[in-house]
């Protein structure tokens, strides 16, 4: 390591500015292969796309920074789809998203309570409560798909 410059060198130490130097190599190579890339438009499109992860991940990082983790957001968020989904479907409810969204927050906020006082108070272990519910998220999010298949009309 010793050719490398002494900036260089107290970047690649650092995790998050080597992920963020590999990040804008990546970038600027795509947009020499393909101008598209880099237009507003396409940039606008994809932060819009990754919006929904992105709320996700910081509510994660504030788990994880209190010294836990969360492995059941994925399917909180698979789980909270099927609602709004079966309550906003014409096929299905049919409802308006005025009535479908804030139903869709009150499940994951009720889900959120239950793990919380299956943690606290029942003394659940948290890492037990998350695989149990992850479990129970995926055959509910089986049994929305099921649902919709059957109500489908001919």
């Amino acid at each position: 390591m010793k050719s490398m410059t002494p900036i260089f060198q107290r970047t690649v130490r650092h995790r998050a500015f080597g992920l963020i130097f590999m990040i804008c190599i990546a970038v600027v190579g795509v947009g020499c292969f393909e101008r598209s890339f880099l237009t507003w438009a396409n940039w606008k499109d994809i932060l819009v796309r990754c919006a929904p992860t992105a709320i996700v991940a910081c509510g994660v990082m504030t788990v994880i920074l209190t010294g836990e983790i969360d492995i059941s957001t994925g399917s909180l968020m698979a789980l909270s789809a099927s609602v709004m989904g079966i309550v906003m479907s014409g096929d299905h409810l049919g409802w308006s998203p005025w009535i479908g969204v804030p139903i869709t927050i009150l499940t994951g906020a009720c889900v959120g309570a239950v793990t919380g006082l299956l943690v606290d108070l029942g003394e659940c272990s948290i890492h037990h409560c998350h695989f149990g519910l992850a479990g129970e998220f995926q055959r509910t999010d089986h049994f929305a798909y099921a649902w919709g298949e059957h109500r489908k009309p001919a």
